[in-house]
């Protein structure tokens, strides 16, 4: 069709699918070092500048937030005190993130 641009894309890891492509999380470079490796609920900010996810590194299930700056790629939160099920909303702002909190039983009970 008129107007569409069609990328093309050799496959590999490497090469951006788009010419102006930015990455903002490599879960195989943030897996090094780990035997398991997962990410949950991967959300941008209300202000586009920061990322916030859950990050498993044991396979059970049970997740630390993360937060990312956009912009400079370093980490400004590592959250690991509370045992969380991946879950992460933001607020009406960049300072506001809600995540749910999981029991003994690993079922969600507290916001």
């Amino acid at each position: 069709a008129d107007g569409v641009v069609v990328p093309s894309w050799d496959g590999s890891a490497s090469t951006p699918v788009f010419d102006d492509e930015d990455m903002y999380l490599d879960e195989n470079d943030e897996a090094e070092g780990h035997d398991y490796f997962a990410t949950e609920d991967v959300s941008v900010s209300p202000g586009e500048n920061m990322l916030a996810y859950g990050v498993d590194t044991s396979g059970d299930e049970i997740y630390e937030l993360v937060v990312k700056n956009m912009t400079t790629g370093e980490v400004v939160l590592e959250f690991d005190e509370l045992e969380l099920d991946g879950s992460v909303v933001w607020g009406v702002n960049d300072a506001e993130i809600y995540t749910v909190e999981v029991d003994d039983a690993q079922r969600p009970y507290r916001v």
